[in-house]
């Protein structure tokens, strides 16, 4: 088994033994070879367990002890894939298949080529019975939308399904609270990580459209879409001028009144910390509240991390080593990342985002007393 590859192709597989067949042969059959193939199993017969153990050791199997559910499952092939330490992790749901023997490769291609971006999407067609029904591609204006301001994902998505991703390797998973948005709410988290991706309009992945999708049956489920928007919206701290505003002011029943739910689940944080120690990037502190030296301590105990620079807004100032100036710490492509302490964090956040600089916020809901 190999220790280390570029790209780890993570299958979260259920039921449908058929579609899983032809992922796998259109994966058998590109000219990129360096991979490894996770399938994580959902269901509960051994069709797919005897099937993919005889196709070599470029091919893992994992049964799950107890049916996760289609998120978990997505994050546990994740999880499996990300122990061979790959350098880009492709998502391909069983029903989606790649459409050219090369898709994989050129996709690799444009993430070596363009350093800076998180992951490359590209268009897709959509089959169902076996025939291609239609295309799709970002057109010209949805990409200038879509990079103008990325929060906007969250109000509509133009990028796809996941299987038309390449991302690269940063330790970001799905949300686990979320089945119908959670594509969305995985962009958004990868665009606010790192704020530029790109984008090749070909349909490199065909996407299945058969009866049995988990997006068919949650299309039918309003109080779903109405719980899932309004956590979505909460957990990214309410934003201004959203059409989301009407949905979430009318739905406080679903938190029993309490608003505030944080911005990320605990592991979410600590996997962009690690990994953005492992890519070597410089750690700052942005400090907007009191609180300064019990984040340094409970960073510190959690991950071992300490801080290279500081931003100290007025009335919190302290002594420290480090301390930069707005303008020296905003210069676009700066390779510090920021955790920001601060409650209402979200313009600080976008404006780090508008100059390609990551930052995400601290919650103190993620350390014990």
């Amino acid at each position: 088994m190999k220790k280390e590859v570029i790209t780890v192709v993570c299958v979260p597989y259920y039921k449908k033994f058929d579609l899983l067949v032809r992922l796998i042969e259109s994966i058998q059959r590109q000219t990129f070879r360096d991979f490894i193939v996770v399938v994580t199993d959902d269901s509960a017969d051994d069709r797919a367990k005897e099937y993919i153990e005889s196709l070599g050791e470029s091919f893992v199997y994992e049964r799950n002890r107890q049916q996760k559910g289609p998120t978990a499952n997505c994050n546990y092939a994740i999880e499996v894939g990300r122990r061979y330490h790959p350098r880009y992790i492709k998502v391909m749901h069983h029903d989606d298949f790649f459409t050219y023997d090369d898709s994989l490769e050129r996709m690799v291609e444009e993430l070596e080529r363009d350093k800076e971006a998180i992951f490359v999407a590209t268009g897709g067609a959509y089959i169902r019975g076996g025939e291609k029904i239609s295309g799709y591609h970002m057109t010209k204006e949805q990409l200038e939308y879509l990079r103008e301001d990325f929060y906007r994902i969250i109000e509509r998505n133009v990028i796809g399904p996941p299987s038309l991703l390449l991302v690269r390797n940063y330790g970001i998973y799905m949300d686990e609270n979320l089945k119908w948005i959670v594509d969305e709410e995985w962009y958004f988290k990868l665009l606010e990580y790192q704020n530029h991706f790109a984008y090749l309009d070909e349909p490199l992945v065909s996407i299945g459209l058969d009866d049995g999708r988990v997006t068919d049956a949650c299309t039918q489920d309003l109080e779903l879409l109405e719980r899932e928007f309004a956590y979505t919206y909460v957990k990214h701290f309410q934003m201004q001028d959203s059409r989301f505003d009407p949905i979430v002011h009318n739905s406080s029943r679903v938190y029993d009144g309490k608003r505030q739910q944080g911005f990320y689940l605990q592991g979410d944080i600590f996997a962009i910390i690690r990994d953005a120690v492992r890519d070597q990037r410089k750690l700052g502190l942005w400090v907007g509240e009191e609180g300064c030296e019990k984040a340094e301590k409970n960073l510190r105990e959690a991950l071992g991390i300490r801080f290279d620079f500081y931003y100290f807004e007025e009335g919190f100032e302290e002594e420290r080593e480090g301390v930069l100036p707005l303008a020296e710490l905003l210069e676009p492509g700066s390779r510090v990342m920021w955790i920001i302490l601060k409650k209402q964090a979200r313009n600080i956040r976008r404006m780090f985002n508008d100059k390609q600089i990551s930052a995400i916020p601290y919650n103190a809901r993620h350390f014990s007393e």
